[in-house]
């Protein structure tokens, strides 16, 4: 009896270890697609504006259940060009 008890123990840790890695993947997917659309807008666009940035970040929100906290844009900017900004 101990022996089956145990085996159905470990049956059950494996299905949730399983369950849980498919779950960590998955939001880590998510992630990666979200930063690969904003990486996609930055490269389509000659200057990503606010407004275009806005409408990108309206349309991803509803993804930042998954785990996302934030996401913002940063250009780079030379170091020749910093007092510009």
């Amino acid at each position: 009896m101990r022996i089956e008890t145990q085996r159905v123990d470990e049956a059950r840790f494996g299905r949730q270890t399983e369950r849980l890695t498919q779950t960590i993947l998955g939001r880590f997917a998510t992630v990666s697609d979200l930063l690969h659309g904003a990486r996609a807008l930055a490269l389509s666009s000659e200057e990503v504006n606010p407004q275009e940035w806005s409408v990108y970040f309206d349309t991803i929100t509803r993804q930042f259940a998954n785990g996302i906290v934030d996401m913002g844009y940063v250009e780079r900017v030379a170091r020749a060009d910093v007092d510009a900004f």
